[in-house]
């Protein structure tokens, strides 16, 4: 790239370090957690912390109370950071600012945002906080260089991730509040996930005659027997970048009398779906094989109903074109290649790529997320790793958006 480009982004990205630290601080002690879902505070919080940190301004969008109060939460609301350079395509950057709850195990407080030997620790400092903060200032550093580029870049940020993310990025697009022409969305320093599971979530439902109720326990015995093989098998069709798509048994729940054994017995699964995978044909295999542990035993039927489904995310066109930016810069800023990535977790990647957006996930993480305990007790980021990942990210964009500009005499 550029190198004047590039020592532009990097002497400001420098000088405003503080003031990103600061931001992620202030992110991290305000507790936005699923449940209880009370996060319109947070939202207005965020809105002043990036005008103040990083001379943002961003539009808050409400979601209407009724629309809250069906998710199970009590309070909404998405932010939207504009920012147009000229003529060209325009960029999302999304991150979501709530998390599940802290849970027990902690070494020290999980909102404390302490910062020890150039670690910060605090729930939600990575998944996804930490990339919020770096994606505000990538745009920073990109303003910096404003007179270069061309397009638009906008920061998403949506605050129902752990509520199934319906209400956050689905709902922006939805409502025409944007339109963005590539997306990148929460993600680590040091690879680049093009690839994510999807999940289908079934109820398996095991039923029996009445004077055969008995028969329901062990068939269910039966059907528990066969679901837990095929969890410990990997799946055929997960070969490739992609890891083994999981299989989870939830809820048991019986109906019958209070003395009786049950008729009817629902176990709730959930199967991980391959970014290659077919749903229905995943469907009807487990239909099939969980149809055959059952097989001979009189009165008794095993039927599969699908409760909800979540599309995989896979490369989609113009893809390549985020990965190729995002490698180059890794290259001049990390003196290193980073790959191409599949991983096992859902993101809200998944709803760009469902109406044509080409999504990546690209932000602030470790290398290994077991490293920085993602989602556990001392979750922690390297700020290093905040710092490089915010680099590479605006070294990309301002090559990108520079190659999209037109020419000038």
């Amino acid at each position: 790239m550029d190198q004047a480009i590039r020592q532009t982004i990097r002497k400001t990205l420098v000088a405003r370090r503080a003031e990103q630290f600061r931001l992620l601080g202030q992110l991290v002690r305000m507790r936005s957690e699923i449940p209880p879902g009370d996060l319109g505070q947070h939202a207005i919080k965020t809105a002043e912390w990036l005008k103040k940190f990083a001379g943002l301004t961003a539009v808050r969008h409400p979601v209407p109370d009724e629309e809250v109060r069906a998710q199970g939460l009590k309070s909404l609301a998405n932010l939207v950071v504009r920012h147009e350079f000229g003529p060209g395509p325009t960029i999302a950057l999304q991150a979501h600012g709530d998390t599940a709850p802290a849970g027990a195990g902690w070494s020290g407080d999980p909102f404390a945002a302490d910062i020890r030997e150039g670690v910060m620790y605090g729930r939600g400092v990575v998944e996804a906080k930490g990339s919020l903060a770096a994606h505000a200032f990538a745009l920073v550093g990109l303003k910096s260089v404003a007179g270069e580029l061309g397009g638009a870049v906008e920061l998403h940020i949506t605050y129902d991730h752990e509520a199934g993310g319906m209400l956050g990025v689905p709902w922006l697009l939805e409502h025409g509040v944007v339109n963005p022409d590539y997306a990148v969305c929460t993600g680590g320093t040091w690879s680049i996930v093009t690839r994510h599971h999807g999940a289908l979530r079934l109820a398996v439902e095991v039923r029996s005659q009445s004077a055969a109720a008995a028969e329901a326990g062990q068939a269910t015995a039966r059907v528990l027997d066969t679901l837990y093989e095929l969890r410990k098998a990997a799946s055929p069709a997960a070969a490739g970048v992609d890891p083994p798509p999981a299989l989870a048994v939830g809820g048991i729940h019986g109906e019958g009398g209070k003395d009786a054994a049950p008729g009817v017995v629902t176990i709730n699964v959930t199967r991980g779906l391959a970014s290659d995978e077919d749903p229905g044909k995943a469907e009807q295999s487990l239909a099939v094989q969980l149809g055959k542990a059952v097989a001979g035993m009189p009165g008794v039927v095993c039927r599969i109903r699908r409760v909800d489904l979540t599309p995989p995310l896979k490369p989609a066109p113009g893809t390549d074109t985020l990965v190729d930016a995002l490698q180059g810069a890794a290259v001049t800023v990390l003196g290193r290649e980073i790959p191409e990535a599949a991983r096992s977790t859902i993101s809200d990647a998944r709803h760009y790529a469902a109406v044509g957006i080409p999504a990546v996930l690209y932000g602030a993480g470790p290398e290994k997320p077991e490293d920085a305990h993602v989602g556990g007790p001392n979750e922690n980021l390297v700020l290093d790793d905040l710092r490089r990942g915010t680099e590479v990210l605006a070294c990309a964009l301002a090559e990108f958006l520079r190659t999209g500009k037109p020419e000038t005499e």
